[in-house]
Formats: structure tokens, C-alpha cells, sequence
């Protein structure tokens, strides 16, 4: 069994959830080395890039949020940031939508306008 299994494994038997939305931030489980736990204060900005041949849920981090992962997490947001210009890639699916631009539209509504999440998730 390889690492990143392993790591995912542990993730999810200790969690509920493999990707949440919240009023503290979007905490990604989706990949042993994604984005964890992200705060609305470290998230610079989402935005629809192409990857994978198709559109996917971008997330820019802040440099202070990027500074704080391992070693392996920041080496993939390195080569992620240069191929597609953000750190975190998560397809649409994920938060149940079927468009990355619904996805990036809920995420920066949630992020900007806080006022506004119990209405979002109603």
C-alpha cells in the first residue's frame, strides 16, 4: 500500500466528511496531500482553471497559508500554481455541483459575504 493511501485512509477514518464547507473555511480532504484545513482568511481567491482536460475549482492560497504546509504539500501546490496558476484543484463534484463555475460562484459568495452563508446553505 503506498504512502498517500495510507495517509488518505487515516484521513477519512478519522473524519465524517472528505470535503466541508463552513462558516471557519473549506477543510479538503480529498487527496492525502490536498489543501486540509483552509481558513477564509488564508484563501486569496477561487476561480475556474482547466485541468485534468476540463474545468475544475481553482483555490489561490495565501502566502502565509502556503508557508505552512509540509514539505510534499507545498512541492505539489508549487507545480499546481505553475500549471494552472492556483494551489488546490477540486473538481465541481465535490462540493455537488455539476459546473465549476457554480462551484467558484458559491465559494466566493461564502468567502466575500459573510452575511450570507445561512442563506447559501439553506
Amino acid at each position: 500500500v503506498s504512502v498517500g493511501l495510507t495517509i488518505f485512509l487515516q484521513r477519512l477514518r478519522g473524519a465524517a466528511h472528505v470535503l466541508r464547507v463552513d462558516d471557519v473555511g473549506i477543510d479538503d480532504r480529498t487527496s492525502a496531500f490536498g489543501g486540509g484545513a483552509m481558513p477564509w482568511a488564508e484563501i486569496a481567491v477561487s476561480r475556474v482553471v482547466e485541468a485534468d482536460g476540463r474545468p475544475m475549482v481553482g483555490i489561490e492560497l495565501t502566502e502565509a497559508a502556503r508557508e505552512r504546509r509540509g514539505f510534499f504539500t507545498r512541492t505539489i501546490m508549487d507545480e499546481q500554481r505553475e500549471a494552472v496558476g492556483c494551489d488546490v484543484i477540486l473538481p465541481p463534484e465535490a462540493f455537488g455541483l455539476s459546473r465549476a463555475e457554480r462551484a467558484v460562484a458559491f465559494l466566493e459568495t461564502y468567502r466575500t459575504q459573510p452575511e450570507r452563508r445561512v442563506e447559501l446553505t439553506e
